[in-house]
C-alpha cells in the first residue's frame, strides 16, 4: 500500500485531515517525489483485504451523503437502467433527465420499445442528438425480446453483445441492476483510483487505461 509522504498509510489518517482539500495535494506532489509512487511502467501497487474494505465503506458512505436524487434510481429496473446509460453517452445528466422521463412515458419497457416504430423513437429522441444511440437501443430492445424472453442476460458476453453497449456500459448496467462483478472505468472512477494508488501517468489512454481497468 502507498503511503503518504510522513509515512502512515491513507487508512491510518483522521477523517478531518482526510476531508481537508490539502490533504489530496499532499498524496499527489508528496508521492510524486517518492519511489513509492506508482506510473503506468510499473506495476500497480495492491490493496490489503482490510484495505478494499475500508475504501468500500467510505465511498458507499459518501454516496449515500450525496448522492442525486435521479429519475432512473427511483425503482431501477434493467430497462430503466439501459435507456438511462445509453442516453448518458456523451450527454450530460442535466440534459438526459427531461427526454429520459419522457422516452419512460412513451416506451415503458423493452416490449414497447422492440415494437415501436423506428421513427417514433427517433421522434422521442429528437434533441439529444447522436441519433445512432436511439437506433441502438431500439435493436437491444429487440433482440431482448426476440433471444432473452425479454429480460437481459447475465452472461458478461452475451451482455457485451447487445447493440449498443460498449465495455463501460456494461459494467454499468450489469453492477447495477444484475449484481455481476464487473468494472467500469469512467473520469470520476479515474481519479479515485489515481488518487488512492498514487498513479501518475496519461490515465485516459494507452498503457494507462488498460492498467485502470485490471485494478
Amino acid at each position: 500500500m502507498p503511503l503518504i509522504p510522513d509515512g502512515r498509510s491513507k487508512f491510518e489518517i483522521p477523517r478531518s485531515e482526510i476531508e481537508n482539500p490539502k490533504f489530496h495535494l499532499i498524496c499527489h506532489t508528496g508521492r510524486a517525489e517518492s519511489k513509492a509512487f506508482g506510473t503506468m511502467n510499473q506495476a500497480l501497487p495492491e490493496l490489503t483485504e482490510q484495505e478494499l474494505a475500508a475504501v468500500r465503506r467510505e465511498l458507499l458512505r459518501w454516496y449515500d451523503e450525496e448522492h442525486r436524487p435521479l429519475p432512473w434510481r427511483v425503482r431501477p429496473s434493467d430497462y430503466k437502467t439501459v435507456v438511462s446509460e445509453i442516453m448518458l453517452q456523451q450527454t450530460q445528466v442535466a440534459a438526459v433527465i427531461p427526454f429520459f422521463e419522457e422516452f419512460i412515458r412513451r416506451f415503458p419497457s423493452f416490449k414497447a420499445l422492440a415494437e415501436a416504430k423506428e421513427d417514433d423513437v427517433l421522434r422521442a429522441w429528437s434533441g439529444l442528438g447522436y441519433y445512432r444511440r436511439a437506433r441502438n437501443l431500439k435493436r437491444l430492445a429487440e433482440t431482448v425480446m426476440r433471444r432473452h424472453h425479454g429480460r437481459l442476460p447475465r452472461d458478461p458476453e452475451a451482455l457485451a453483445a447487445l447493440p449498443g453497449l460498449g465495455r463501460y456500459s456494461v459494467g454499468a448496467v450489469g453492477s447495477i441492476v444484475l449484481g455481476l462483478a464487473l468494472p467500469l472505468v469512467d473520469g470520476n472512477v479515474r481519479r479515485v483510483v489515481a488518487r488512492l494508488l498514487a498513479l501518475r501517468g496519461d490515465l485516459p489512454k494507452g498503457e494507462g487505461s488498460k492498467a485502470l481497468w485490471k485494478v
